[in-house]
């Protein structure tokens, strides 16, 4: 639930108005499954969400997307993101986790207010309108995520130093 698909099945219903082609991915899995799957049909979108389940394979699926969303209720650090990131998407992401310090507002993708249909469609709908914009986003998306690599093993450290900080 705190990823917050039922807003992205919401806002596909609109997308197809002005991208008729649009497909919508969807990754994970869990308990609301069977709700997504009654949305889907209630809306008529089968022919353009997909329930695509857990994935390992991620970068090559992110290899075949135009845009990353992440409508989040809240969340952490946001891996995925940094990993469409690397992979060349502009990300469209609720002002939850990594938004202001890893995904700047126009500048390397689009930070909208949590829970906010209307800003998704419209910022989905800017960037299909205008699609050098989106890939100029996406060019600064992978330059972020290459400036933010860190080693393996400072990664594990500080990951370490995370869960002592909040054991104590």
């Amino acid at each position: 639930r705190e990823k917050n698909f039922s807003m992205l099945i919401g806002a596909m219903r609109d997308v197809v108005r002005f991208a008729s082609e649009a497909e919508l991915v969807l990754v994970g899995d869990g308990p609301d499954r069977r709700k997504y799957e009654l949305g889907i049909r209630n809306y008529g979108l089968e022919r353009h969400i997909v329930l695509a389940g857990w994935r390992d394979d991620l970068p090559s699926l992110y290899a075949t997307c135009d845009v990353f969303v992440l409508p989040s209720f809240f969340e952490g650090w946001g891996v995925a993101v940094l990993e469409a990131m690397a992979s060349g998407l502009p990300v469209v992401m609720t002002d939850v986790g990594l938004a202001g310090e890893a995904v700047r507002n126009g500048v390397n993708g689009v930070i909208i207010p949590v829970g906010d249909l209307a800003s998704l469609v419209r910022a989905l709908e800017n960037l299909h309108r205008y699609p050098s914009r989106r890939a100029a986003l996406g060019v600064a998306a992978r330059k972020t995520a290459a400036e933010l690599s860190i080693p393996a093993e400072e990664y594990r450290e500080r990951l370490r130093e995370s869960f002592s900080a909040c054991l104590v």
